[in-house]
């Protein structure tokens, strides 16, 4: 996982295998990450997510929930650059209303 200042937005981007096999592996960079955002009310976070490999339930509740994270902050969260196999993923699992603000071609 990578972070990136662009201005005053940030980006982050994911990798990897987000199944319930693999987020456990990628729990312990995230959780520091989270822990030393500090990004103020009114900043955007972009979560590049063109490096998922794999997705399943588990990883998109867990997005959700670090979205919900951010969101209780104060600060904006999109999902940018999702691979096809994860909009498919978003569409069959039911997460359409879920993530419908963070790319429009769910919606």
């Amino acid at each position: 996982m990578k972070t990136q200042n662009m201005d005053l937005d940030y980006k982050h981007e994911l990798s990897g295998d987000w199944s319930i096999s693999g987020l456990m592996k990628q729990l312990d960079s995230l959780t520091d990450y989270l822990q030393k955002l500090e990004l103020k009310q009114n900043e955007k976070l972009f979560v590049d997510c063109a490096k998922i490999n794999v997705i399943d339930i588990d990883g998109l509740r867990f997005l959700k929930a670090w979205q919900e994270f951010a969101r209780m902050r104060g600060v904006e969260y999109r999902l940018i650059n999702l691979p096809a196999h994860m909009c498919a993923a978003i569409r069959t699992l039911g997460f359409d209303q879920s993530f419908s603000d963070c790319f429009p071609e769910v919606s």
